[in-house]
């Protein structure tokens, strides 16, 4: 009987180390797929200035692509993780962003275009920290007007530098998830996340629920509707729960493509008046 209780224990400790291990690594090739995306030249009309940064020992490679004309106004944009900032998603965005006089920090997380390293969710954190630290001591970037630009798991990132105490003048949340739990429960249903959660020490990765509230800098939450990776449920939940003035939401019919072309005027125009009735 006592050797019977015994290889049961032994079984559901063995399984439970499979199931551990298995989610972790799927969960990594999941959550990080986009570091083997090459990256894609930017066409010629995209002027920047190359950066290299460290997190701590690792060389980032980033951009700076100044305003058009002198503007005091930063943007510090944190990626989704999907593929390299080098990429025609970004390149759209970058050409609105100057038209609002932005100066943008652009940059890849370790593992990522000509990052080094490996990615990780401390990494990504990492790396969001030391960008703000070199565009406070590397450039005329004043907090107070700075924009922490986050999409996807990169609202995340900047929702947890907000968090840590990093001033800045306003957030700008791209269809932010609510967390990696919820958002491969919603892609991926199949896959047991509640079972992962027992055998994973920590807090559920990418939660950008827990961190919300202990940000006090305004917010402007962007959500597309037919968002093929990030469920508009994601945003508009994050939106009910933030507390406290100055935030604010708009939704837009459609997927990003669509937010980026045939609504670039529309998104152009509430990033304005965001930062407008914020005096930025």
């Amino acid at each position: 009987m006592l050797r019977f209780a015994f290889s049961t224990l032994s079984l559901t400790f063995l399984a439970a180390l499979f199931v551990g291990l298995y989610m972790h690594y799927r969960l990594q090739d999941l959550l990080f797929a986009g570091k083997d995306v090459a990256p894609v030249a930017p066409p010629a009309r995209i002027e920047y200035q190359e950066i290299q940064f460290l997190n701590p020992k690792e060389k980032l490679y980033g951009w700076i692509v100044p305003a058009p004309v002198p503007s005091r106004r930063w943007l510090l944009y944190f990626a989704d993780g999907r593929h390299s900032f080098m990429h025609p998603e970004t390149y759209r965005r970058l050409s609105i962003w100057r038209k609002l006089s932005f100066n943008v920090l652009v940059f890849d997380y370790n593992g990522y275009g000509l990052s080094e390293g490996e990615p990780s969710e401390a990494a990504f954190y990492e790396a969001a920290r030391q960008a703000y630290y070199f565009l406070l001591n590397n450039t005329d970037a004043q907090a107070p007007q700075i924009v922490l630009y986050g999409e996807g798991i990169g609202a995340s990132v900047a929702l947890q530098l907000s968090a840590q105490g990093m001033a800045a003048g306003a957030l700008i949340l791209d269809n932010p998830i609510y967390s990696i739990k919820q958002l491969i429960d919603d892609l991926h249903p199949f896959m047991p996340t509640g079972l992962y959660g027992k055998f994973r020490k920590g807090s559920v990765p990418f939660n950008s629920a827990h961190y919300l509230n202990r940000s006090s800098t305004p917010k402007l939450f962007l959500v597309c509707e037919g968002h093929l990776h990030v469920p508009a449920w994601h945003g508009l939940q994050l939106y009910e729960e933030n507390m406290g003035p100055g935030h604010k939401l708009h939704r837009f019919p459609g997927d990003e493509a669509s937010m980026l072309e045939q609504h670039a005027a529309t998104y152009q125009r509430v990033i304005s008046r965001f930062l407008d009735n914020l005096q930025l």
